[in-house]
């Protein structure tokens, strides 16, 4: 093989995801001879060449990230201390060659990809890291995704119901996560294991969410208040939910804080 052929297959692999992953699988695949060009690539640059060329692949990966970066930079930041984010740009290389075929990804869309190829690659990886990185991917991807929306009152006899609110069960503090990378802070210890519900609320007059941290107690009030019933529909709500009976002078009580937090509007018996 010429040197300008040996350079065109360097160039193939780097440019063809697709090709490079099939020449470093030929024998766990059981290629034939039908895939000459994979065999010439495997024989002419050997394993350890193509393994160099995949990693460089996913850093050209990683590089046409950068746009989608400012969305999730906990995310990333968090991947790379704990030493796998090179390793998902070079998985998901072939993925991503294959979603940009008809040209650059809108934002949303580009999240929804990452997030499944992302749930794809922790699946493989042990808990310390799956869960740190998983939750704080959705903590980030939710708050993009809220500020994408513009929601409306809801309006019933009993209450308004004002802008998204969204309820989240964490395991590990993300905002301490987020607020150690803001400050150049992040570490492996920025993971502190806390099992917390997070609030986020999006009145929809700009991109701006509040994230507070609830109980349970308020959360399940929360979540019941949203279906927008009254005070004994709100209290038959949390009865099915399996949760224990609460006197109503709590429940009204948690309502009232959600009112002073212009969450919700209460009419009917709420002010009785």
């Amino acid at each position: 093989m010429t040197p300008d052929e040996t350079q065109s297959l360097v160039a193939r692999c780097l440019t063809d995801p697709d090709f490079l992953s099939r020449a470093q699988n030929l024998e766990k695949r059981g290629l034939g001879d039908s895939f000459r060009e994979e065999w010439d690539a495997v024989e002419l640059l050997g394993a350890d060449e193509l393994e160099r060329i995949r990693r460089f692949r996913g850093f050209i990966t990683k590089v046409k990230h950068s746009a989608i970066r400012r969305h999730i930079p906990a995310t990333l930041a968090l991947m790379g201390i704990l030493d796998v984010e090179h390793s998902f740009f070079c998985d998901i290389s072939v993925d991503y060659v294959t979603a940009r075929a008809d040209g650059p990804l809108e934002h949303q869309r580009h999240l929804d990809l990452i997030s499944s190829w992302l749930d794809r690659f922790l699946d493989m990886q042990p808990e310390h890291i799956a869960i740190p990185v998983a939750e704080t991917f959705a903590h980030e991807q939710l708050l993009f995704s809220l500020g994408q929306r513009n929601p409306t009152a809801v309006c019933t006899s009993d209450m308004t119901w004002h802008g998204t609110l969204t309820l989240v069960p964490k395991s590990l503090d993300v905002v301490a996560i987020c607020s150690d990378f803001v400050t150049r802070t992040l570490t492996r210890s920025s993971m502190t294991k806390r099992e917390h519900v997070l609030c986020y609320w999006h009145t929809g007059v700009d991109k701006a969410v509040l994230i507070l941290e609830v109980d349970l107690l308020t959360a399940a009030v929360f979540s019941s208040l949203k279906s927008g019933g009254s005070l004994v529909e709100v209290q038959d709500t949390m009865e099915r939910s399996g949760l224990p009976q609460v006197e109503t002078l709590i429940i009204k009580t948690i309502a009232a804080k959600a009112a002073a937090r212009g969450f919700v509007t209460l009419h009917g018996n709420w002010l009785l």
